[in-house]
């Protein structure tokens, strides 16, 4: 067992592979070499194992990767993570930065012809008069709006109780014409 000389392990687990005539093995054969040359790792799913068999206790150089493969590994590993500590405390500071972002709105409106602009503040006999006129205005448009509503269905329902009455006293002459 070449890859196992000198651990000492008395089983290794393998795949089998006897359903192939001797042609398709020679394929396999050229297949499986070729895997070596353009296969690429999975760098992050290469960490997670590395780390799982080192929590079980397993030397990663048994996995066939040299100690300088897994340290360069590890280092690259180490580099993006310590970006992206970076990038999160420069994203961080923007967040700060829009936090504490002071935001001023001034509106100069031009003078609406026919309404004066008062020059003084307070309460004045003039300004709540005209309070009171546009509050009367308003509760008038109201009113007139809620009777162009209720009149008409007034008149429904009315139309409607007249028909029912009519119904039912036409009802009662016949039940004593009967009699």
């Amino acid at each position: 067992m070449g890859g196992r000389q000198g651990a000492e392990v008395s089983e290794v687990s393998c795949i089998v592979i006897d359903h192939l005539d001797r042609t398709e093995l020679r394929a396999l054969s050229i297949a499986l070499n070729r895997l070596g040359e353009t296969g690429a790792w999975d760098p992050d799913a290469l960490r997670l194992e590395f780390e799982e068999l080192t929590v079980l206790g397993v030397d990663l150089v048994e996995t066939g990767f040299e100690t300088a493969e897994i340290d360069g590994l590890n280092g690259q590993i180490g580099a993006v993570e310590a970006r992206i500590a970076r990038l999160q405390t420069s994203l961080r500071s923007l967040h700060r930065q829009v936090n504490l972002s002071d935001i001023s709105l001034t509106i100069n409106a031009a003078m609406v012809p026919g309404h004066p602009v008062s020059s003084g503040g307070g309460f004045t006999l003039g300004k709540a008069a005209h309070d009171a006129g546009r509050v009367l205005v308003v509760a008038a448009g109201v009113a007139l709006v809620a009777l162009a509503v209720l009149v008409p269905l007034g008149i429904v329902i009315a139309l409607a109780l007249w028909i029912a009455h009519a119904v039912r006293q036409r009802r009662r002459e016949q039940a004593l014409d009967l009699v």
